[in-house]
């Protein structure tokens, strides 16, 4: 499970700003919501997917669970004026919404079986899953693998499971700005996951100069993604209980 911590919250917001990811992945998620839906965005973390889909639909219940990111996700709806953003903390698999949801998006969130009883039990319409299609970790200067459901693991199951889907891949940038090296080399340190130490050479060979004054190096990461539509109707009822 991701650990939100006042670091990888502050490197979050630099990006979901400068960067723009967000919006990109929300244009692919769009022509399968109406203007009228209620969606729900499942595992909403700092809440910048739901900012983007709440510009075209007519509310979204942004539910995560860990508190300090639900502080910090109150704070940026109200400060961008998303009125139609409603944070919600708690747990998304053990919830239960007074009428069903038109859509949840799953955004890098969530095991296979959980999230189909969870769109099964509060969910109308449509499912979108985004999903990783990249074996490797973004922020390494190393490759190594990730370990979290992929795209296509998660698209086997289903198939394994007899549930029909629609998918399609897309690859966005999801790379990371930096205010100063020194921040770069803080970052390199606290994502690594296999113990290595990094030489400011190592880190500097993986970053582009930007010229800008905010953020003058910046972590280039052309990601290809993954996303798996579900219709509720095709869900069997076993996932219903």
């Amino acid at each position: 499970m991701f650990e939100w911590n006042r670091e990888t919250i502050r490197y979050r917001i630099d990006a979901g700003e400068e960067v723009g990811f967000d919006r990109q992945i929300a244009d692919r998620i769009l022509p399968h919501i109406g203007r009228e839906d209620h969606v729900c965005d499942a595992g909403a973390g700092l809440g910048f997917l739901s900012f983007a889909l709440s510009q075209h639909c007519a509310r979204v219940t942004a539910v995560e669970r860990d508190r300090e990111a639900y502080d910090v996700l109150c704070y940026l709806a109200m400060h961008n004026g998303c009125e139609n953003v409603i944070p919600v903390q708690g747990d998304l698999f053990a919830m239960q919404p007074e009428t069903p949801y038109d859509a949840m998006v799953f955004c890098f969130f969530g095991k296979v079986e959980e999230t189909l009883r969870a769109v099964k039990q509060q969910c109308r319409k449509k499912a979108i899953l985004i999903k990783r299609a990249h074996e490797g970790r973004r922020f390494s200067v190393v490759e190594s693998p990730h370990t979290r459901l992929s795209f296509r693991e998660t698209a086997a199951q289903l198939e394994c499971l007899g549930i029909p889907f629609e998918a399609e891949t897309f690859t966005v940038d999801m790379g990371q700005p930096f205010s100063t090296l020194q921040d770069a080399e803080h970052f390199f340190r606290m994502y690594e996951k296999n113990g290595l130490h990094y030489t400011r050479q190592e880190v500097l060979n993986r970053l582009i100069k930007t010229g800008s004054g905010r953020f003058p190096y910046y972590l280039p990461s052309q990601r290809p993604l993954g996303m798996i539509v579900l219709d509720v109707k095709d869900i069997p009822d076993s996932f219903s209980s």
